[in-house]
């Protein structure tokens, strides 16, 4: 039986057992896509990052993400943490300024800031948000979100985005999400999953005023 080394890292903390957990195997060749599911699966941590050698032309690596259920095309904490893990293990020049990665979407900079030899911050480019055609079907997203239909006559102006959303709008930037602006005091939020709606017991969620931007991927 063969066996792979991987990394175990508390994303976006400096403190044990805080921040988003992440599994990172920095030598994932020969690995092919059905068992990286099952190692993802059996990792049972949000995400599970795969390193390969660079495919595109400049890139430093490839790396592919995976969730206990799905492969996703990008994602910030996984691909943070990958940077950190390939520091740690001292795979990028500690005078490097950046790292390329190639993800799902393409190739990914990710800045980077040293102390002395250990990596101290890195930030990652993200390609600009697009968006899609408004969802019309309130009463259903109402019942996906668990919430009382009429609660969506509202207007929303995102910051950054320069757009309003009304009613609900499909966002993608790199994962397809769905932004519905609500009251601030209902409580729960969905997650598509196939023909499924899962409701998740944590809500992710920025506020604004008096009401709270809540997103879900689609």
């Amino acid at each position: 039986m063969s066996v792979l080394r991987y990394i175990r890292l508390d994303v976006f903390s400096n403190q044990p057992f805080t921040g988003i957990q992440l599994g990172v195997f920095p030598d994932a060749a020969g690995i092919d896509e059905r068992r990286m599911q099952q190692i993802a699966n059996e990792m049972a941590l949000p995400e599970t990052t795969f390193v390969f050698p660079p495919e595109a032309p400049e890139t430093d690596a490839r790396v592919r993400i995976f969730t206990p259920t799905q492969e996703l095309p990008m994602a910030g904490s996984p691909t943070i943490g990958t940077v950190f893990a390939l520091a740690g293990a001292g795979r990028l020049r500690t005078s490097a300024d950046k790292t390329v990665l190639g993800l799902g979407i393409g190739p990914t900079t990710v800045g980077l800031e040293w102390d002395q030899n250990a990596l101290r911050f890195a930030w990652m480019a993200q390609p600009i948000p697009t968006f899609g055609p408004i969802v019309t079907d309130s009463v259903g997203v109402a019942r996906a979100m668990a919430i009382p239909t009429g609660v969506y006559d509202v207007k929303l102006e995102l910051s950054g985005f320069g757009s309003v959303v009304e009613k609900g709008v499909a966002l993608r930037v790199g994962v397809n999400e769905q932004i519905v602006p609500r009251p601030a005091a209902q409580g729960v939020i969905a997650r598509a999953a196939g023909d499924r709606v899962v409701v998740r017991e944590r809500e992710r969620r920025r506020s604004a005023g008096d009401v709270v931007v809540a997103g879900f991927p689609v």
